[in-house]
């Protein structure tokens, strides 16, 4: 899902939302859908990233709060590590990203020496 980008932090639940589940008018949304705005929403500061997000949920039978999705190699195409990214982690990015995974560009964030601005370096 794309990422929307706002200049206020998005609410779990509006205001609408609790007045009309306190008159009886219909029920608070789940839990699954109410923090969906947390998680697809960022400041506009970071707009330029044009991010995707997948999202999944889980259904509660005790599975792990995480899981791996499957898939296609070829969907993925670049990688970004932010500026205080260290160099044992880019290793490890660098190691998984062989096989089916040799085409994805990995990008190192560096803080620009003249902006207030992040600059993206290719490093593989």
């Amino acid at each position: 899902m794309p990422m929307k980008y706002w200049r206020r932090v998005p609410r779990a639940y509006s205001r609408k939302d609790f007045i009309g589940s306190a008159l009886g008018l219909g029920p608070i949304p789940d839990e699954a859908m109410a923090v969906l705005p947390l998680v697809l929403t960022k400041s506009e500061e970071w707009s330029y990233e044009r991010e995707w997000r997948i999202v999944r949920v889980a259904p509660d039978q005790g599975l792990s709060l995480f899981s791996d999705l499957e898939f296609s190699a070829r969907s993925l195409t670049r990688i970004f590590l932010g500026c205080r990214c260290t160099v044992r982690t880019l290793r490890a990015v660098e190691r998984l990203a062989v096989g089916d995974f040799k085409h994805v560009e990995i990008h190192q964030a560096r803080q620009s020496s003249s902006r207030y601005a992040l600059e993206f370096e290719r490093v593989r």
